[in-house]
């Protein structure tokens, strides 16, 4: 199966007291990699499991998570009375009054307003549900980013058919052309030889047939079509694997472009050359896919 390694999956829980929105992001890269969590900073323990929830799903890729939590339910208000300053406000208020004679008595709104004495306190609250919400939201924004990178891999894929056709294709008309191409070669490197040796001098037909074979040998690509067959064919099987397969696929197409630049080291004839350019063309576009192939 060919998975994208692009992709975008986001959730969203909602209640009365809190809601939680799940961001997930992945791009190409040659392993997993999700360093980059962003989550409030009192869920940070939750770190390795949101990673070990993606992790499930994403076998490789660079991952960028990013989790927003609000709500009332998340804090807890209370107040606190310095009880100590409040006890020698008091007692100095007593001292005021004594020395000046004066009627005034404390006031206790005065006191509440006094943000030296009574203070109110935001407080986190502990709620395991809230954290529980938190993963639930991870898996359902990793399942629609799943959906989302198979649903490319199948666009991927369906270019990938077109291209081994393509490939294949072409591999068939040099095979037909190739033997063609050793009986040219080798009626030129006879003549050639003729046209070397004294007329009047005895041509040894079988020793000069012997080098000639040689030669042709060495231009013989017979062994480089049959492996370029096999790979593309252990490409397009390699496709229905419920695995990763985006290192094999690249393997594949690098050893595919070593056999097509054999060919046409080796080839002569200007009908094949043009079917090495073809092949290498549709090898690097096969290159440029499985790049983004986990």
């Amino acid at each position: 199966m060919v998975k994208s390694m692009t992709g975008y999956g986001q959730a969203v829980y909602s209640n009365e007291q809190f809601t939680v929105h799940v961001e997930i992001r992945t791009v190409n890269h040659r392993f997993f990699e999700c360093s980059n969590i962003r989550l409030p900073r009192r869920f940070l323990f939750l770190e390795e499991m949101i990673r070990k929830e993606i992790k499930e799903k994403v076998q490789r890729g660079k991952v960028d998570v990013f989790i927003k939590v609000e709500g009332t339910e998340l804090v807890s208000k209370k107040i606190v009375v310095d009880w100590t300053l409040l006890n020698q406000f008091k007692e100095t208020a007593k001292e005021i009054k004594a020395f000046t004679e004066a009627e005034t008595e404390l006031n206790i709104q005065a006191i509440m307003d006094n943000e030296h004495l009574v203070e109110w306190v935001e407080q986190e609250s502990d709620n395991p549900f809230v954290e529980e919400k938190i993963i639930q939201t991870v898996k359902e924004a990793t399942s629609q980013l799943d959906e989302m990178r198979m649903r490319e891999g199948l666009t991927i894929e369906h270019h990938f058919q077109q291209l081994l056709t393509e490939l294949r294709q072409s591999i068939h008309e040099v095979e037909q052309l190739a033997p063609e191409m050793g009986k040219v070669q080798q009626e030129k490197l006879l003549a050639r030889l003729k046209e070397w040796v004294n007329e009047e001098q005895q041509l040894d037909e079988g020793r000069i047939v012997t080098e000639v074979g040689i030669i042709i040998d060495k231009c013989d690509i017979s062994e480089e079509l049959s492996r370029l067959h096999s790979h593309q064919q252990q490409f397009k099987e390699i496709l229905l694997e419920k695995i990763p397969i985006g290192r094999k696929l690249d393997f594949l197409a690098q050893e595919m472009n070593r056999e097509t630049n054999t060919i046409g080291a080796k080839v002569t004839d200007l009908r094949i050359k043009q079917h090495v350019v073809v092949q290498k063309s549709i090898i690097e576009k096969l290159k440029e896919q499985v790049q983004n192939v986990e």
